[in-house]
């Protein structure tokens, strides 16, 4: 038991140091942008002793309300998702997990707080099903050219209608067979390629 661990930023450097080394290097920088971004504005002063549900309760339901700003200053339209809330809620729990281990605190304030259930698509095309469509494109593809070779396109590639519809020759690479989304039609505002 190390008297110097006071806070859940003291809990972070254990798990930073120690822990971080376990999961993939993506896994390690998902975890260290929320914490900086949006765990440590919060609790990483607060002493362990201080940490309470209400408080954990209030952070959620605040940051499920809350719109991100873009790298470039702009206010997403839409807040953050119940997935994203709850992956940091999960970093969380990880780090009281250690001082927990580490018997830094002997209970799990996060433990019980109301999450929201992030939303499942239920529908999924069957086989039939995609015959069918396949079929239905193919009556209207004289009519509706356009819209019949864009639905067969995102059926094939896992983008956004708006990514598909927004796509220029310019943003096409052929002889590598890659494309790239420009940092200004794309919601984090870096290159997608």
């Amino acid at each position: 038991n190390n008297p110097t661990v006071e806070t859940l930023a003291d809990i972070y450097k254990i798990w930073d140091e120690n822990y971080s080394s376990e999961v993939s290097a993506d896994h390690a920088a998902d975890f260290r942008s929320a914490w900086k971004n949006h765990i440590a504005p919060e609790f990483g002063k607060v002493k362990l002793n201080r940490l309470t549900h209400e408080a954990f309760q209030k952070w959620y339901a605040k940051k499920r309300k809350e719109h991100p700003v873009t790298k470039t200053g702009k206010v997403r339209e839409t807040p953050y998702s119940v997935a994203a809330v709850n992956l940091w809620t999960r970093y969380i729990s990880r780090l009281l997990t250690i001082a927990r281990q580490s018997r830094h605190m002997t209970g799990n304030p996060l433990e019980g707080i109301e999450r929201a259930t992030p939303k499942r698509r239920l529908d999924v095309f069957t086989r039939d099903d995609l015959l069918t469509l396949g079929d239905t494109l193919a009556a209207v593809a004289d009519k509706y050219p356009i819209g019949a070779a864009l639905i067969r396109f995102l059926m094939l590639t896992p983008c956004r209608g708006i990514e598909a519809r927004n796509m220029r020759w310019a943003d096409l690479n052929l002889q590598a067979g890659t494309w790239t989304i420009p940092a200004d039609r794309y919601k984090t505002d870096t290159d997608k390629v």
